[in-house]
C-alpha cells in the first residue's frame, strides 16, 4: 500500500504556539489540567468530541488523524523507517517500558524520537487515537465501535512503538490512550493538540 503524503496546509497540532496559548491554555488551567503532559483515559467520543469543540472555537476543521495520516507523520513518506525517528532504536528516543520510569511523562522530553516531519512523540507515552475504524481504515464515519490505537505507550515494549504497529480498541476510556496526538488543523501553521509537537 502506498502512503500519500499529508495533504499541503494540513499541521498534525499538539502543546504549544500562539493559537494553542489563546484558545486552549486558559481553558485547560482553569481545569486544572496540566499544560504538558498528555490527556490519558479518553475515549475516542471524547476525543472526537474535543476536537468539534476546537473547530467551533478556531473556525477550522480539526479532526483526528486517519491511521494512514498519522503513519505519514510517524515515517516521513520513508518506507524504511522502523520508528518516527528511523530505522533503529537509539539512544533513548521514546518513553516505553524500556525506560522503566512507570508512568506518562511531559510532551517533548524525548527530543531524540522526533520524525522527520518535526514531530514529537509519535511513539510510547500514551496510545494515540486514529480516526477510521478497526475493519475499514476508509471508513471515518463516526458511528459504530471499534478504532484503531497507534504509538505504544509507556508500560508496553518498544515492539508497539514500531510505525506498523495497530492496535484495535473499542472507543471506550482505557489506561494510557490519549485522543490525539494528532488532530489535524488544516491552514493553521506554527501550532503544535495533545502529546504531538510541531517545531
Amino acid at each position: 500500500m502506498r502512503i500519500s503524503p499529508l495533504k499541503r496546509g494540513t499541521v498534525v497540532i499538539g502543546h504549544g504556539g500562539t493559537q494553542w496559548d489563546t484558545v486552549i491554555k486558559d481553558h485547560l488551567q482553569n481545569a486544572g489540567i496540566a499544560l504538558n503532559c498528555p490527556a490519558d483515559n479518553v475515549s475516542w467520543h471524547d476525543a472526537v468530541a474535543f476536537c468539534r469543540w476546537l473547530s467551533a472555537r478556531l473556525g477550522y476543521d480539526i479532526r483526528l488523524p486517519t491511521e494512514w495520516e498519522w503513519q505519514q507523520a510517524a515515517t516521513g513518506g520513508d518506507s524504511e523507517n522502523v520508528y518516527p525517528w528511523g530505522r533503529e532504536w537509539g539512544s533513548g528516543p521514546a518513553n516505553t517500558s524500556k525506560s522503566k520510569l512507570r508512568r506518562t511523562t511531559a510532551v517533548g522530553m524525548y527530543p531524540a524520537g522526533t520524525s522527520k516531519h518535526g514531530v514529537m512523540d509519535l511513539a510510547g507515552n500514551v496510545w494515540e487515537w486514529c480516526l477510521n475504524k478497526r475493519d475499514n481504515p476508509k471508513d471515518t464515519d463516526i458511528g459504530g465501535n471499534w478504532r484503531v490505537l497507534r504509538g505504544g505507550s509507556w508500560d508496553h515494549a518498544q515492539d508497539y512503538a514500531r510505525r506498523v504497529s495497530r492496535r484495535p480498541s473499542p472507543a471506550l476510556p482505557r489506561r494510557h490512550r490519549r485522543f490525539s496526538g494528532g488532530p489535524m488543523l488544516p491552514h493553521l501553521s506554527g501550532c503544535a493538540v495533545n502529546d504531538w509537537a510541531l517545531r
